[in-house]
């Protein structure tokens, strides 16, 4: 599947749902999410890759880069499997804060910062 960006509006929050696979041919996706998260001011924004069936390094480090560039820092939404376990790998999820669904990422009822997940005794 093609790599692809769309933009929705959820609970106050930017929504950016990106599908397909994610690698180094993903480079316009990135381009246009940025310009996505420019036009949309200082709201809280969220990088949803529930649809992504595929992302290799370049495309974890597109967004690590994307979400350094963004003010206030986006939530990433990631269910557990492939995708996430290299956001994990890749240290992406101690720097960032992943959660596991748009409810977690848009509720601060659910939100909880990455320092605050990780298990007793882990550190970094």
């Amino acid at each position: 599947m093609p790599p692809d960006v769309t933009a929705s509006s959820l609970r106050g929050h930017l929504v950016l749902h990106f599908t397909g696979e994610l690698d180094v041919a993903a480079r316009a996706v990135f381009d246009a999410a940025r310009r996505l998260l420019d036009r949309g001011g200082n709201f809280p924004s969220v990088l949803d890759l529930t649809g992504v069936g595929f992302l290799d390094c370049a495309g974890a480090r597109e967004i690590d880069v994307l979400l350094r560039d963004v003010s206030p820092e986006p939530v990433v939404v990631c269910p557990p499997g492939g995708t996430r376990h290299l956001l994990e790998l890749t240290g992406l999820c101690d720097v960032h804060t992943v959660e596991p669904t748009l409810l977690h990422a848009t509720s601060p009822r659910f939100r909880a910062s990455p320092r605050a997940r990780r298990a007793p005794g882990q550190t970094g």
